[in-house]
């Protein structure tokens, strides 16, 4: 079997310059123009992650942007096997010592969960491990198979929301490099924080609705001891 190839060096800059191409059939003025309204911003021209209370850090518009619209087309900065099916063939461990520098350099810079860390080829002790593997649960996002969980780096910071509060919906794409797209089912305006629900059990809860009970966060662990 192949083994896993992992992302090559994520370049913010450079996901950001091909969200926003345009066509090569409008002058230069009608693309300024379409990019200052918002028309064809995406990623990180269209959004900015920034401090939000008690959910920790989220995502939130730099414009206003239609329902409809594809704020985010992201490759992830880390690919594993997913919890749930690794069997001991990998771990998330292995998978962090084989990203390239920049990638470990940008996790640890954009996630403060993983600050102490090791980058650079850096012996992982235990408790290492444990931060990665928990890191992994609550920021991955699953590709359609569930055979693969993906880190990105502006997408991880969206926080949750039940489906009626959500503003924004997203899914994975199936084949390498498993892309993931965020849109629009609501209208946002700038400064206003994006929601996407992660459909899947969560322990937090709703961020608009408020947390949930101590109850179903037990049901969300999948505890069992609640049936």
């Amino acid at each position: 079997m192949v083994d896993y190839v992992q992302p090559e060096t994520y370049l913010p800059e450079k996901e950001r310059l091909l969200s926003i191409a345009a066509p090569s059939s409008i002058s230069h003025d009608e693309k300024l123009q379409q990019q200052t309204s918002g028309n064809q911003l995406r990623n990180w021209d269209a959004l900015e992650i920034q401090a939000a209370g008690v959910c920790g850090n989220g995502v939130f518009a730099k414009f206003d942007f239609e329902r409809g619209h594809k704020i985010i087309v992201e490759r992830p900065i880390l690919s594993c096997i997913h919890w749930m099916l690794r069997n001991g063939l990998r771990t998330v461990s292995q998978d962090w010592m084989t990203l390239p520098l920049e990638n470990q350099q940008q996790m640890t810079s954009y996630f403060s969960r993983l600050k102490d860390v090791p980058i650079g080829g850096k012996t992982l002790l235990p408790q290492h491990k444990k931060v990665l593997e928990k890191f992994i649960e609550e920021y991955g996002f699953w590709d359609p198979q569930r055979a693969r969980a993906h880190i990105y780096l502006l997408v991880s910071h969206i926080n949750h929301a039940c489906i009626s509060c959500a503003n924004a919906e997203q899914w994975t794409d199936s084949s390498y490099p498993h892309r993931i797209t965020v849109k629009l089912v609501k209208p946002v305006k700038a400064g206003q924080e994006i929601f996407i629900n992660y459909n899947r059990k969560t322990p937090f809860g709703c961020a608009l609705c408020g947390p949930l009970s101590f109850r179903d966060r037990v049901k969300a662990f999948g505890c069992g001891i609640f049936k």
